[in-house]
């Protein structure tokens, strides 16, 4: 057959060979109109997929977890109101007033005072007096002459240390000690402020020293004051002033020794005890000296900004 194709000068293609698939089941898929068909699609069957295989590890046991630790609670602090403070006998404002001569013409010092109201001061505790009186008495730079305290009703107190004061009516643009009889002591001991014993008549002392100034020294006695200290029932101190007229220390120092047995006698002539003596000679105000003494034989003397002790002869 091949050989006839050849022979009448025709080309001889061999057919296609074709291989038959096994028979399956096929889907009949609608053609389209104006589309070419498709092919078959025939199915495979899909292989195993592989089995996994699991290892299942033992669980490990997990710790326990720790207790929380609560957080601390913070407690905002709770802003109170100021507590507002007491006042106090040291919160009072201090009033000076000058220490004249007996003419009213030089001035000797100085001497302080605080108003306040008797009930306060009824409320005060004696040590917080004694405080007080220590701190205004004792003041070094000040050196105040004596203290008062005013109550507003004419009374008040006196006090020149801390150890006592005296309680009386009182003038207080004079201050000083009260000059009245119903005037009382009252001494520190024991810790608190105890009232003491009734005192001698200061007024009639004082009229005593002021006779009992020798005729010579009439014009140069400038004024005796005469106070109870309270260490003791009827002791006083006595303060005087004169003017000497010079500046000689020698005859200053005789004459307060002289002056001494003056005021012995004088309170001695009103049953009072002489505990304290001081005395101030002025050369027409201009200090000379200040002498003290507490029993007529030893004494303390200021002059010139200096202090020495001496004997009396």
């Amino acid at each position: 057959a091949v050989a006839a194709f050849i022979a009448f000068g025709l080309t001889y293609e061999p057919p296609e060979k074709t291989e038959t698939l096994p028979q399956t089941d096929t889907v009949e898929v609608p053609e389209e109109t104006g589309s070419e068909p498709l092919p078959e699609i025939s199915e495979q069957p899909e292989a195993p997929l592989p089995t996994e295989v699991s290892i299942e590890k033992p669980q490990e046991e997990l710790p326990e977890p720790l207790p929380v630790k609560p957080e601390p609670e913070i407690v905002q602090p709770v802003e109170e109101p100021p507590e507002e403070r007491e006042i106090t006998i040291f919160d009072i404002p201090v009033e000076e007033h000058p220490v004249m001569n007996g003419t009213k013409t030089t001035r000797l010092g100085t001497w302080a005072s605080i108003d306040m109201e008797k009930m306060q001061f009824e409320a005060t505790p004696d040590r917080q007096l004694f405080e007080y009186l220590s701190k205004i008495t004792g003041d070094k730079e000040k050196t105040y002459h004596w203290f008062n305290m005013f109550y507003g009703d004419g009374t008040g107190i006196y006090a020149i240390s801390p150890d006592d004061y005296e309680y009386g009516t009182i003038d207080p643009a004079q201050g000083g000690a009260a000059a009245t009889e119903d005037s009382v002591f009252f001494a520190w001991e024991n810790g608190g402020y105890q009232q003491k014993g009734k005192e001698v008549d200061k007024e009639a002392i004082n009229a005593a020293l002021l006779g009992g100034i020798p005729e010579k020294y009439q014009d140069k006695w400038l004024y005796a004051y005469c106070e109870a200290t309270g260490s003791a029932d009827n002791a006083v101190s006595v303060s005087i002033q004169m003017n000497l007229g010079n500046n000689d220390i020698e005859t200053a120092k005789k004459l307060a020794c002289e002056y001494y047995e003056m005021a012995e006698m004088a309170v001695e002539s009103k049953s009072g005890n002489l505990e304290a003596y001081s005395i101030s000679i002025v050369n027409d105000g201009t200090p000379v000296g200040l002498f003290s003494t507490q029993d007529g034989k030893n004494y303390v003397m200021i002059a010139n900004g200096k202090r020495t002790e001496f004997t009396a002869q």
